[in-house]
C-alpha cells in the first residue's frame, strides 16, 4: 500500500487535507497543491512536542496557515482555525496530520488521525 492510501483513508473520514511527514520534515505523501506543509513547519511541530511554549505563543503553522494550539495529549496535538480543526499524531518515525473543513467535528478528526497513527505504530512506523 502506498503512503497516499493512508491519507486517502483520512480524507474519507472527514479530513479536508491529510499528510504523513517524516520526523526529518520530509513528506511521505503527495500533498494538496493548495496546502503544502513545508519542512520548516514540520520541524517546528516536532520541536513543539518537547516544548509547547512556541505553540502557545505563536500557534501552529501548517500549509502557510496559522492554527491556534489547543492542547497536547500524549502524542496528539489538537488545534483550530475558526471552526476548522487540526489533529497531529506523532508516531515513531513520522507525523500523521489531518486538517478538517468548517463542518468537520474535532472529535471525529482526532479519532481518525489517532487510529491511523496507532495502526502505523503497530507496523513499527
Amino acid at each position: 500500500m502506498s503512503w497516499d492510501a493512508y491519507t486517502d483513508q483520512l480524507k474519507q473520514q472527514g479530513c479536508e487535507h491529510a499528510a504523513i511527514v517524516g520526523l526529518d520534515g520530509n513528506p511521505w505523501t503527495t500533498q494538496s497543491p493548495n496546502f503544502i506543509i513545508t519542512q520548516a513547519e514540520a520541524l517546528k511541530i516536532i520541536q513543539g512536542y518537547q516544548d509547547q511554549s512556541n505553540f502557545q505563543a505563536s500557534g501552529i503553522i501548517l500549509g502557510g496557515e496559522k492554527f491556534m494550539f489547543l492542547r497536547l495529549d500524549g502524542q496528539c496535538i489538537a488545534g483550530k482555525k475558526g471552526s476548522r480543526p487540526i489533529a497531529i499524531r506523532k508516531i515513531n518515525t513520522a507525523l500523521v496530520i489531518g486538517v478538517g473543513s468548517e463542518s468537520t467535528q474535532p472529535g471525529t478528526l482526532r479519532t481518525a488521525v489517532e487510529k491511523q497513527g496507532d495502526y502505523l505504530s503497530s507496523l513499527n512506523y
